[in-house]
């Protein structure tokens, strides 16, 4: 183990996007491109849920997600991008569950579509979840998880 990774700034090694996506490749053993898909996919869709101004906020208390989003966007506007599988997987699901559910629906087809297997698609979104606690605080989470829902109650169904 490489010492310099526990001193003074340890604590800052889940400060940002870019530190994120390496604890789960290494807590998960998932690949780096997989991490990055599936934080980009449920970010994605986060953004779709809330208004600009309400994301734009949750962007700014992760520091890092503005410049993520953005090399995310650009690899997916690239033509060997899978472009339709999401949104297929996504509608899938959602009619899988009678309309009821979709947005959870969407988060799952996120996960599966960057390649982290079934087995690990909890413990990556439970890390995710996590993660934006921690740089939210309660009340922040909070006034988050009451404006979608389906993301942060998809699990106690």
């Amino acid at each position: 183990m490489d010492p310099d990774h526990s001193g003074p700034d340890h604590g800052k090694a889940r400060s940002n996007v870019q530190e994120f996506i390496d604890l789960v490749t290494s807590q998960l053993g998932v690949g780096e491109a997989e991490s990055k898909s599936a934080t980009s996919g449920i970010m994605d869709f986060i953004k779709e849920q809330l208004d600009d101004s309400s994301f734009s906020d949750l962007i700014g208390k992760l520091p890092g997600a503005e410049e993520f989003m953005a090399e995310q966007q650009s690899a997916a506007a690239s033509p060997d991008a899978g472009g339709g599988l999401l949104g297929s997987l996504t509608s899938m699901a959602g009619s899988l569950m009678g309309g009821k559910g979709a947005g959870i629906a969407g988060v799952v087809a996120a996960i599966a579509a960057s390649g982290i297997s079934v087995d690990k698609a909890g413990g990556f979104l439970t890390m995710l979840i996590n993660f934006i606690k921690e740089k939210l605080g309660n009340d922040g989470f909070s006034e988050l998880a009451a404006k979608i829902p389906d993301l942060l109650e998809g699990g106690n169904d």
